[in-house]
């Protein structure tokens, strides 16, 4: 066994020297004496060894001669037990092929991969997690090759089939089917059934999110409100949005809660683009208000965060004075309220359409560093307001520029 594996550890080297042909030669000829030893002792690593060979072929730009190794994989040592690694190689080895043809942009050829992997695993004991990766993969190129309608047929299919399993790993494959279905049926215009598609995913996982992705269900949540607002359900929205923030006071990781917190703050956002200010005002004040007493710092955070997008909005409304006093009530708690009109700032940053957002943060930024008597850097931003912003064709934004200049003339007359 020895002189067995001594090629395929050759062939490591190799690669680990850089010496990609090299390593492909030395371990196809490893791969040819494993074959011939005959010795099922060998298997595992003639295994193990067809995998590494597969993927440095597919990384070699050589997808066709990946794929080969891995079928034959799949055919010939389906069963075998890899020591030390608990991988099925039937599933392993179809899943990988169809990746390449994927990666290569094939996905005709990683079409029929998924289709061999789902009628081999069909009704087979134990085998439902690959069926269901088979049928989501397949559906994922069909919709990429433009097949839309296929590619709903099968992820609804996947929902019809598995929607109920207990299974953790097959459960969040039925998560992303239904996510992403939705996902496609807004794409076709088709809101109503992607408002629908998105609700079913979220009473489906609200109790056991999926585990690779524990957020999907309350991101669901998000799409459907932006959805309703562009349709201009305006109550519907806002009732899915108020089931969003109540999921802030259940049991929940306290990462989990900061992200639906996000999320909700974010809702509160579109209400507002779309000039809905009452009921954005409302998601924020609830944000702020169950989180407000919350039982860490980086909870608390986030309800500073409701309360000045919630000035904002008051600011928008043209009641920048009121705006500006209101969003003071949070200057008492310093650095966490510094530490949230950073993040507002960046966030705004990241959409050029938010640049009125961005603003707004910075100003705040800058009248909270004046409170806390750090002129120099208070100074710095006024400045950075005044040079960034003077020539914006928001007159909310030219009223924000207009407060920065009378603060920053009043800190120079302090000199």
């Amino acid at each position: 066994m020895h002189a067995l594996g001594r090629g395929v550890r050759e062939a490591d080297e190799l690669a680990a020297a850089g010496h990609g042909e090299r390593a492909l030669t030395r371990r196809a000829e490893a791969i040819d004496m494993l074959r011939a030893s005959g010795d099922p002792a060998a298997s595992p690593v003639l295994v193990e060894a067809m995998f590494k060979q597969a993927g440095a072929l597919a990384r070699a730009g050589r997808t066709d001669d990946a794929v080969a190794l891995l079928v034959e994989l799949a055919e010939q040592y389906g069963d075998v037990a890899v020591p030390g690694k608990d991988i099925d190689v039937e599933f392993e080895a179809l899943r990988t092929a169809a990746i390449s043809y994927s990666r290569a942009e094939r996905y005709d050829h990683a079409v029929e991969i998924a289709e061999a992997m789902s009628n081999r695993t069909m009704g087979r004991p134990g085998r439902d997690a690959a069926a269901a990766w088979a049928l989501v993969f397949k559906a994922r190129c069909l919709l990429t090759m433009g097949q839309t309608e296929k590619g709903l047929a099968i992820l609804a299919e996947v929902i019809d089939r598995f929607g109920e399993s207990r299974d953790r790993g097959v459960a969040n494959l039925v998560a992303t089917a239904m996510f992403n279905r939705a996902a496609r049926l807004r794409d076709c215009g088709r809101h109503p059934d992607a408002v629908l598609g998105w609700r079913k995913t979220f009473d489906r996982f609200r109790r056991e999110p999926p585990t690779d992705d524990p957020a999907l269900p309350f991101r669901a949540l998000l799409a459907a409100v932006q959805i309703l607002l562009i349709d201009g359900c305006l109550q519907d929205a806002l009732e899915t949005a108020r089931t969003l923030i109540a999921c802030l006071e259940e049991d929940r990781s306290e990462d989990l809660i900061r992200e639906i917190a996000r999320m909700a703050i974010r809702a509160g956002n579109t209400f507002h683009h779309h000039q809905a200010y009452e009921q954005a005002l409302e998601v924020y004040n609830d944000v702020e208000s169950r989180l407000a007493r919350a039982s860490t710092d980086r909870l608390r955070a986030l309800a500073v965060s409701a309360h000045l997008h919630a000035g904002f909005t008051l600011a928008r409304q043209g009641q920048i004075a009121s705006a500006i006093s209101a969003s003071k009530d949070v200057f008492r708690l310093g650095e966490p309220a510094l530490i949230a009109l950073q993040e507002m700032a960046d966030d705004a940053s990241e959409e050029p359409s938010t640049h009125q957002r961005a603003a707004w943060a910075l100003l705040m930024r800058a009248l909270l560093l004046g409170e806390l008597r750090r002129e120099e850097e208070a100074r710095a931003g006024f400045r950075h307001i005044t040079e960034v912003f003077s020539n914006d064709d928001s007159p909310l934004v030219r009223a924000f520029v207009t407060v920065a200049r009378e603060a920053l003339a009043e800190f120079e007359g302090r000199r």
